[in-house]
């Protein structure tokens, strides 16, 4: 029984090849739109477990609103600043501050994060609102920090 099977198997993935054989000589006069749904194909029969991977990531990230970037959320902001601020912090070397020019990543980043905040308040006054308002006040205070932890060595050049 279990040598029929393997014999099954092996005549599928035979079949398989073969097909993808006649794929690969289909799309050589097609258009790059019509050729992108056999690629698709012969990447699913192909690669099967990295397809099963991707589908499962695909609703993980479905689920969180964290990773829809058209959507707004004050998590994905809040969590981005601290994370800068703690990047640069180490970067930068804190407690003895030294240059580094790759401190304006963080706070790219960080102003970024910013105006992820800054697109929750919403147009009348409540709780939330002022909840927003307080985490802007935050981020803004981590910019300043980024700011001075990129500035502060050069001030000593100077002098």
């Amino acid at each position: 029984m279990e040598g029929r099977q393997k014999a099954n198997y092996r005549g599928n993935v035979n079949q398989v090849s073969f097909h993808a054989k006649e794929l690969m000589t289909a799309m050589l006069s097609m258009t790059p739109r019509e050729v992108w749904p056999l690629w698709a194909m012969l990447y699913v029969s192909a690669f099967p477990r990295y397809v099963e991977i991707a589908v499962q990531w695909r609703s993980v990230v479905r689920r969180f609103s964290i990773f829809h970037l058209r959507q707004k959320s004050l998590v994905r902001g809040t969590v981005l600043v601290l994370g800068s601020l703690i990047v640069s912090l180490r970067i930068s070397g804190f407690p003895d501050v030294h240059m580094c020019l790759w401190l304006i990543l963080p706070f790219l980043i960080a102003c970024a994060a910013t105006w992820d905040t800054a697109r929750c308040l919403q147009r009348r006054w409540s709780f939330y609102h002022g909840g927003v308002l307080l985490l802007l006040y935050v981020d803004l205070m981590v910019i300043l920090m980024i700011t001075f932890l990129l500035l502060a060595p050069f001030a000593h050049v100077v002098y």
